[in-house]
């Protein structure tokens, strides 16, 4: 009796298992997978959106170009009239000048620039620069660099920035420009572009010295675009006369600390137009690894894709 009650609870409970597992198949065949159409919609809205983003970029790098033709022509056109307007005028009569012309019409920035024939439009972005250097925006001359040497590559995945100064010992700046450049291969040199800005505004003879000594030795870094040369105007700094002092510091390191930050400033503008991704700021007494640029090009993807998934899912 014992056994066959064991058999009959054996018999029970397969059965129950066989009829289980035949439900959950007729639940599974039954039952619709879930519909991922609706996902799959929005990716391809995403990737659509994506690609207009990369076109609407593309244009306004090219309306860039433009506008800038524009400006010249109608700068030139400007010029010529006021230089006809004064030849046709009676002797005694008020010689028209630029300036004069600013002053009598009280003309814009954007007026100056026009008349004094200078660009305002390429080299520079300017993030609210009327506010914080209303000294600047009064000479056009001021948001262009000085002195550049430039072949005008433009939208690289990475910009680097060198900012450099006199030194009273050795200078390094040669050997930090050879550890980059030989750590850069032929493919690598068409996605990134290293800026050395001189910081010598007050000493353009300098400027013009150290990039001579800089482009014969790197002159096939220029040449093929991977290095410009640049050195911001006199006019683009402040009178530091009028400086407060800070952090326990004495006159003259307030003014090399302002001085400093207004150089990275203008290098950083500068390079804005010139990158299309990332921008990374070296010091002009270093020495980098190897494979410097393929690890420093993914460490940024990686943080960037990190920010991505910190984004999404806060």
């Amino acid at each position: 009796m014992i056994v066959a009650a064991k058999a009959r609870i054996r018999r029970i409970a397969v059965t129950l298992l066989v009829v289980i597992a035949i439900f959950l198949g007729l639940v599974i065949l039954i039952i619709p997978p879930p519909d991922l159409s609706a996902e799959n919609v929005i990716l391809r809205k995403i990737a659509k959106l994506a690609t207009e983003v990369d076109q609407v970029k593309y244009m306004n790098i090219q309306r860039q170009g433009e506008l800038q033709r524009l400006f010249q022509q109608f700068s030139s056109i400007t010029n010529k009239l006021v230089s006809n307007q004064n030849k046709s005028s009676k002797l005694g009569d008020e010689v028209k000048t630029p300036d004069g012309l600013i002053k009598e019409l009280k003309l814009s920035y954007e007026g100056q620039a026009l008349l004094k024939q200078v660009n305002w439009t390429y080299d520079l972005s300017l993030p609210s620069i009327f506010d914080t250097l209303p000294h600047a925006v009064s000479d056009p001359k001021s948001l262009q660099p000085a002195f550049k040497v430039s072949r005008g590559k433009t939208q690289v995945p990475i910009v680097m920035g060198i900012p450099t100064v006199k030194r009273q010992s050795q200078s390094y700046l040669e050997p930090t420009l050879k550890s980059i450049f030989e750590h850069i291969n032929e493919e690598e040199a068409k996605d990134v572009l290293v800026i050395l800005m001189i910081a010598e505004p007050h000493d353009l003879e300098y400027v013009k010295s150290t990039a001579q000594t800089i482009g014969k030795i790197f002159q096939k870094q220029i040449e093929q675009g991977l290095l410009e040369i640049i050195s911001p105007p006199e006019t683009f700094y402040p009178d530091f006369t009028e400086l407060k002092l800070t952090f326990g510091d004495d006159m003259d390191r307030v003014h090399w600390r302002s001085k400093q930050n207004l150089d990275y400033a203008f290098l950083m503008m500068y390079a804005k137009q010139r990158g299309s991704s990332y921008y990374v700021q070296l010091e002009d007494d270093i020495l980098v690894p190897f494979k410097y640029y393929m690890q420093t090009h993914n460490k940024l993807i990686r943080l960037y894709n990190r920010l991505k998934q910190n984004i999404k899912f806060q």
